[in-house]
């Protein structure tokens, strides 16, 4: 009789472990799918993408060329603002320095955007140093359409 209880017992254990195993294949099967639609949907909107973080990026990039433009005014003898991103690279000679200093760089080049002398935004283009109606100044990055004054321009004022 012990016997036979312990069967029934190893009987119903493995119809619930049998249970349980089809529930988990489906689940699998469920989240395989979700994960397959998600990858399906980052690579029709790649492009959208690589763009959002492109802007991330570019935003921090020209917060740093802000800090460096701002320098770089303050310690010229005209107070003049740089023109391009060569003139924080290269620096102020110590003729032109409010100190008498020479100054070697405000910034240095970040990999990849140093491409064939100059240094570009996120989508290849160059930087557009501007002075303002106010008398302040602004470096711009044309964005992804590559097209000043668009409303997808990424600008710093300083």
């Amino acid at each position: 009789m012990f016997i036979q209880i312990e069967n029934a017992v190893n009987f119903n254990r493995k119809r619930k472990l049998g249970k349980l195993k089809g529930v988990a294949l489906a689940e699998l099967a469920m989240y395989f799918i979700g994960i397959l639609f998600v990858i399906g949907v980052a690579y029709m909107n790649w492009p959208t993408i690589r763009n959002f973080f492109r802007a991330g990026s570019q935003w921090l990039e020209l917060r740093n060329m802000q800090s460096a433009a701002t320098s770089y005014t303050s310690l010229r003898l005209d107070a003049s603002a740089p023109t391009s991103a060569n003139d924080l690279i290269n620096g102020i000679e110590a003729a032109d320095a409010v100190d008498g200093q020479k100054h070697d760089s405000f910034m240095t080049p970040k990999s990849g955007r140093w491409k064939e002398g100059s240094y570009t935004d996120a989508w290849g283009e160059e930087f557009t140093f501007a002075d303002e109606d106010d008398g302040g100044h602004s470096i711009t990055s044309n964005g992804p359409d590559k097209t000043y004054g668009t409303d997808d321009d990424i600008v710093v004022y300083y």
